[in-house]
């Protein structure tokens, strides 16, 4: 199959407003594409596609890994873009949970510019006589920055969420829907500065602002109509 470029022009982006996430128990995970979660429902019911992290599950493909929430019950719902399929995990005695964002705290941002710096690993050189060329793998870092970029304007909403995200450091997640069924990228930032640009004469009063990724960026979409049949959550679930 040849590739097919995509334009930008459905692209919508989404800030959180930096609430704490609800924590929810896991008491059970499925080996399957997607995988299913059994856990209690948040107040309200689970939001299609709400943003969700995993933590202490026991599953490496699911710990600290954001999803969305798809298709779900009282007690269950599929992780978008998860695969558990072939994994050697188990589920945790204690511990596992499932951190859920709430889709209404999320603030679309009308953006002019957008632009990650992703920081590559590096190594550290540990040559010696008998292997010059040795190195081991450098501490890791932050995953890196993202930059974004628009107009001043404090009755759009962009402007003042940005604002705001930058006075008090804390921790939210940011949603780049791609749209034409490409799924979004999602990770968690904190924004560090905001700079300001007010031109000469008629150009438009800009911003800038930059965010420290707190958790590499993760492409989900939803590819479940090539992966054939899940398996039961009865006959997947790591007790």
């Amino acid at each position: 199959m040849v590739a097919e470029a995509k334009s930008s022009k459905d692209v919508r982006i989404y800030l959180s407003d930096g609430s704490a996430p609800i924590s929810v128990e896991v008491t059970g995970v499925s080996k399957s594409r997607p995988a299913v979660i059994t856990a209690a429902s948040p107040a309200g019911g689970w939001q299609l596609g709400a943003p969700v992290m995993f933590q202490g599950t026991g599953f490496p493909e699911l710990d600290n890994h954001f999803f969305t929430i798809g298709s779900s019950t009282g007690d269950s719902f599929t992780a978008t873009g998860s695969d558990t399929t072939d994994s050697t995990g188990s589920l945790s005695s204690a511990g596992a949970e499932v951190l859920v964002y709430d889709n209404t705290d999320l603030t679309p941002l009308c953006l002019s510019s957008f632009a990650y710096a992703l920081e590559t690993p590096g190594t550290v050189d540990v040559g010696t006589y008998c292997n010059p060329s040795a190195t081991l793998p450098a501490t890791a870092g932050a995953p890196g920055t993202m930059t974004l970029g628009g107009y001043i304007d404090v009755q759009d909403s962009a402007y003042p969420a940005v604002y705001r995200a930058v006075k008090d450091g804390k921790t939210r997640v940011l949603s780049i829907l791609l749209g034409q069924g490409q799924g979004e990228l999602i990770q968690a930032v904190n924004f560090v500065s905001m700079t300001w640009d007010i031109p000469m004469g008629d150009g438009g009063m800009a911003w800038t602002a930059t965010a420290n990724l707190k958790s590499r960026p993760e492409h989900v979409w939803d590819d479940t109509e090539s992966t054939g049949e899940l398996i039961p959550l009865t006959e997947g679930v790591a007790a």
